[in-house]
């Protein structure tokens, strides 16, 4: 947890005119530029802070040492190094190229003569598969046909059951209007002569 502490009059400890009172929270900063600094002084502060940057990961005793170097040496140097390929680029060079392709086990020579010619077993086997493949496509194309007529039968099934349902609902309503009891009366009397009892 961070506590802020206000300064006032009293506390003459701290020094608000630059910070504001906070010095707690902000670093300091210690400057390694003078005013008077050469154009050389320069060029090995920031080589050496280069290096730091470099190699934070190695621990080294640092030694403060002038090298008196001429200014271009320095950076023709680094942009040589900076500019020359590395291992790994220079595996894929001019000069490698058939080590290369040997270690792909790849030619370059294309042969016609070469022929592929397959055992018993893979002869056999190639029947076998080609069998196989026969005998489903031969089931499918079986069925195929077979539901096919099923679907043909099954309609004029379909169509005869409705002929017969009609032929059956004419002949229900011809029943249902004979067996009418004003119906028997009416042929009982006109057609048959008879004559109702009293």
């Amino acid at each position: 947890m961070i506590t802020m502490k206000r300064s006032t009059i009293e506390d003459s400890s701290v020094d608000t005119s630059r910070s504001g009172g906070v010095q707690l929270l902000e670093r300091p900063v210690a400057s390694e530029v003078s005013a008077t600094e050469t154009t050389e002084e320069a060029r090995i502060r920031m080589q050496r802070n280069l290096n730091r940057l470099l190699n934070y990961d190695r621990v080294v005793e640092e030694v403060e040492e002038v090298v008196e170097t001429p200014a271009p040496a320095p950076v023709q140097a680094t942009m040589e190094e900076d500019i020359r390929p590395t291992s790994t680029t220079l595996q894929f060079g001019d000069g490698n190229g058939e080590k290369l392709l040997k270690d792909l086990n790849v030619s370059h020579e294309v042969s016609d003569t070469k022929s592929y010619r397959l055992s018993s077993k893979g002869r056999l086997m190639v029947v076998l598969y080609s069998l196989i493949v026969a005998v489903v496509l031969a089931f499918v194309i079986v069925n195929t046909g077979i539901l096919a007529s099923l679907d043909t039968s099954a309609s004029d099934k379909s169509a005869t059951l409705n002929d017969a349902m009609n032929d059956y609902n004419v002949v229900q309503e011809k029943v249902d209007s004979i067996s009418d009891n004003n119906y028997v009366i009416d042929v009982a009397q006109n057609e048959l002569g008879m004559v109702p009892r009293a």
